[in-house]
């Protein structure tokens, strides 16, 4: 038996759950002790209810029973210096009696403050490095500092392109606070962004086999255990039911995963809103935030949450979606102006106009829209009208839209000042953005709401 620590990040599906069984259950499939074994799982705020419920009735009296160490964490806020927040510890408050699956700073206010939709770039999903891999890497390293531990991942055999995918040559950015910069050891990492490598199969025996000498402070060693038994999906499936009084447990995922439905979830996810249908309103309302910043963003493929809806017959979900929207107290215009660099990427820059109920808002936003020469139209299921469309085939170019939303989104500037986005606006259009002009509906206007 090994005396390396042994950190298995388990995130409640049905392939890390198994993993977990197992090493439990058989004692001869693994090469430590359990009380070498951290669990941790990171909280993001939404799991399905089902998964919770196996989880607390199957899993937590083994974890206790055999006295292993599980940290649920959670990420602490927007910026990374917010670091992580443990919401337990077994070892330090006592056994685990319940999941803290609501999380701290949640992955569905993360999207609608930000306007977004979970997002894939170069085959990383970025929802999952932020919200899972960041908070379990900070409590990692806060619990293990530089010593040598061992890290197991729950890919089943039938994934081995996410280790290529999510851990080749792969940087992440650590958020240490201003005030933790003598915890790292290596001092060139304090005035740039932390870099490190995951590296695969290496023991505390290789350390010379690292090749990036500035992470080598990470002294892990990533292991897929499901890969090298052979473990494909069937089996894994197969393994929960029978440490589960056979009971079906689902590949771990938020209630409005987009991976889902694109990886042949189709039909679970919207089982899944028959059963919670509050659960298809909130993935109505991320969406609708996310559209209304960019007609582009929707959450599931070409068509919208609600036209899912609708054609799906979940018309309980449709119908807590609109009336979250009635009800909604404050409502806003947005100025949304994008820069389009060559030769990729996006700058954003959002700004709220106006303030007040639904109906002061659409009043505002048709007094603008006409004062600029231009409509109010219905598209994406918010109410808008451009003066600068979006291009999609010129780099550099611009796009300058103003909408009607609910105040959710957050003013923000992208990656640059408002001076500096000005002085990029006008390279680009000849003129820096017009300031807008204070104009205040009529009391006795009436327009048609939603």
């Amino acid at each position: 038996m090994t005396s390396l620590p042994v950190i298995l990040s388990w995130g409640m599906g049905v392939d890390s759950s198994a993993e977990l069984f197992r090493f439990i259950n058989e004692p001869e499939c693994r090469t430590f002790d359990l009380s070498d074994l951290v669990v941790i799982t990171a909280m993001t705020g939404d799991e399905w209810p089902e998964t919770v419920a196996l989880c607390e009735r199957y899993m937590l009296p083994l974890l206790n029973q055999h006295n292993i160490r599980f940290i649920q964490v959670a990420r602490g806020g927007e910026s990374q210096k917010d670091g992580a927040v443990i919401l337990h510890d077994s070892h330090m408050d006592g056994p685990t009696t319940k999941l803290h699956a609501w999380g701290s700073h949640k992955l569905a206010d993360h999207l609608m403050h930000n306007g977004i939709v979970p997002y894939r770039g170069r085959n990383k999903r970025y929802c999952s490095l932020k919200f899972k891999g960041f908070p379990i890497d900070q409590v990692v390293y806060k619990i293990f500092q530089d010593s040598p531990r061992r890290r197991f991942i729950g890919y089943n055999a039938e994934e081995q392109k996410r280790i290529k995918e999510n851990l080749s040559d792969y940087r992440y950015l650590v958020g240490y606070n201003a005030n933790e910069l003598d915890r790292i050891k290596d001092k060139s990492l304090q005035v740039r962004e932390q870099g490190y490598h995951y590296y695969l199969g290496f023991n505390s025996d290789e350390k010379d086999r690292v090749k990036d000498q500035s992470a080598a402070w990470r002294k892990q060693v990533f292991e897929f255990p499901l890969i090298e038994w052979g473990w494909g999906r069937a089996k894994v499936e197969e393994y929960c039911r029978e440490n589960a009084e056979g009971n079906n447990w689902r590949k771990s995922s938020c209630v409005f995963c987009p991976f889902s439905i694109s990886s042949g979830g189709r039909k679970l996810l919207f089982d899944g809103y028959r059963e919670h249908p509050e659960a298809g309103a909130l993935a109505a309302l991320i969406e609708h935030f996310a559209l209304s910043m960019n007609v582009d963003q929707t959450l599931y493929g070409t068509l919208t949450v609600p036209e899912w809806l609708e054609k799906e017959g979940l018309f309980k979900s449709l119908e807590l979606h609109h009336e979250k929207l009635a009800n909604w107290k404050e409502w806003g215009v947005y100025a949304v102006r994008r820069i389009f660099p060559y030769p990729s990427g996006v700058i954003r820059q959002t700004n709220i106009l106006h303030r007040g109920t639904q109906a002061e808002a659409m009043q505002y936003a048709q007094k603008l829209a006409t004062m600029m020469g231009q409509s109010l139209e219905l598209i994406a299921h918010s109410w808008r009208f451009w003066t600068m469309p979006k291009n999609k085939d010129r780099r550099p170019s611009v796009e300058e839209m103003f909408v009607v939303c609910p105040i959710k989104v957050v003013e923000r500037q992208g990656r640059m000042s408002q001076h500096q986005f000005a002085i990029k606006w006008k390279e680009i259009t000849g003129k820096k953005p017009d300031p807008i002009v204070e104009c205040e509906p009529e009391q006795d206007e009436q327009l048609a709401l939603f």
